[in-house]
């Protein structure tokens, strides 16, 4: 009775992962990974935040290999490691209703969807460049604030020297010169 007909492959529906953040402070994050960010990227990789969804929180990490900025908010849902485009996804939460308080990005292996909005395509984790362990002292943002204030109308502003124009931090010995 079958010859002649050709088996179709069952489809392989890959499992969807799921994590739901509040939306003040999802859309907060990405602001401020933009600026971290490479606009026009050599490498595409530099475009994309990276994220790490864990029991802890959801691990944000943006850089241009230059600068790297790093924060953790609330999340619920399952873990998941990826990088996400930042410009396209900004603008896809920017897009939804304002009345909508929770982001919900539903994940496959090569793409995410927000809010069931629209769908993005992503890279894997292991793509994002390895960014070295930060070593050395922890130091109060407010004392620095304080040192900071104290130094700043010594570096000169017009200077042709820009050593000059500079502050030097040794966060180790808590020094500002």
């Amino acid at each position: 009775k079958d010859k002649g007909k050709v088996k179709e492959k069952p489809k392989t529906r890959t499992k969807e992962l799921k994590i739901t953040f509040d939306r003040a402070k999802f859309e907060s994050t990405l602001k401020v990974a933009q600026d971290f960010i490479e606009r026009r990227a050599t490498m595409p990789i530099l475009s994309h935040v990276y994220i790490s969804s864990t029991d802890a929180g959801c691990r944000f990490i943006a850089t241009d290999l230059e600068k790297t900025w790093t924060t953790i908010i609330d999340v619920k849902g399952d873990n998941i490691s990826r990088c996400l485009p930042l410009e396209i996804l900004s603008r896809e939460v920017k897009a939804l209703h304002s009345e909508i308080t929770e982001i919900e990005l539903k994940f496959t292996d090569k793409s995410v969807r927000v809010n069931d909005r629209a769908e993005i395509f992503i890279l894997p984790a292991d793509d994002y460049p390895a960014l070295p362990p930060v070593d050395g002292a922890n130091t109060d943002i407010i004392d620095l604030a304080v040192k900071l204030k104290r130094v700043l109308p010594a570096a000169g502003e017009n200077d042709t020297r820009y050593l000059l124009n500079s502050v030097m931090i040794d966060l180790e010995k808590g020094h500002i010169v």
